[in-house]
């Protein structure tokens, strides 16, 4: 098993299984990460490089829609927002039209829920 220790807090590494999930076998190679000495995270390639990225210092902000990702970041202290709130944060800062902002967050609007949806065009709309 490959590992890699990250602040102290998070080890990255492989476990291998085969098809019946016996990790003995030779079969795939499963990502598994493990916070502290008993919680075992399993993380996709992109969370994985996202949270190595940011312990990098190379990000200050993670930006995410995945619930159970954002309580990762939420319980290892990493600041992070949600995609409506960054269109309307981004509008209000004036990085960002307020029309091009809501066109941005109607194409985001299938995905987020409805209530992000709202409260992020009240933002922008609101100036």
């Amino acid at each position: 098993m490959s590992r890699r220790i990250i602040e102290g807090k998070l080890l990255i590494g492989w476990r291998s299984e085969d098809a019946a999930g016996d990790r003995r076998g030779k079969g795939r190679r499963r990502p598994i990460r493990f916070l502290g000495p008993r919680l075992y995270l399993r993380l996709s390639g992109g969370e994985a490089d996202v949270l190595r990225l940011h312990q990098s210092g190379r990000i200050d902000l993670v930006v995410s829609d995945d619930r159970r990702f954002l309580q990762i970041l939420e319980a290892l202290g990493i600041r992070y927002t949600t995609p409506g709130p960054l269109i309307a944060a981004l509008s209000r800062m004036g990085k960002m039209p307020r029309k091009e902002a809501l066109v941005h967050l109607d194409k985001l609007g299938a995905f987020i829920s409805e209530e992000e949806y709202s409260e992020a065009k009240r933002a922008i709309e609101e100036g």
